[in-house]
């Protein structure tokens, strides 16, 4: 994965400005206390309908382990 790529940009959820700027991971490596997870979030269940196989689509959430830009996971 490159965090340089804007697919992975964040955004400070605890800035409560509006105007909240996006950040590249890989820009974050002295954010001490940034931690990040990959969560996976299943389309809803008739958006999957014809599909094939979407009996094996797992319809619940899934979060990773934390992880900081420093290299540190939980």
């Amino acid at each position: 994965m490159d965090f340089r790529d804007p697919v992975w940009f964040v955004v400070n959820t605890k800035d409560k400005q509006a105007s909240a700027v996006p950040r590249s991971l890989a820009d974050l490596h002295r954010e001490w206390t940034a931690r990040f997870r990959f969560e996976y979030r299943p389309p809803p269940p008739e958006l999957c309908r014809g599909l094939p196989h979407q009996k094996l689509i797992w319809h619940r959430r899934l979060r990773s382990r934390a992880f900081s830009p420093t290299g540190t996971i939980d």
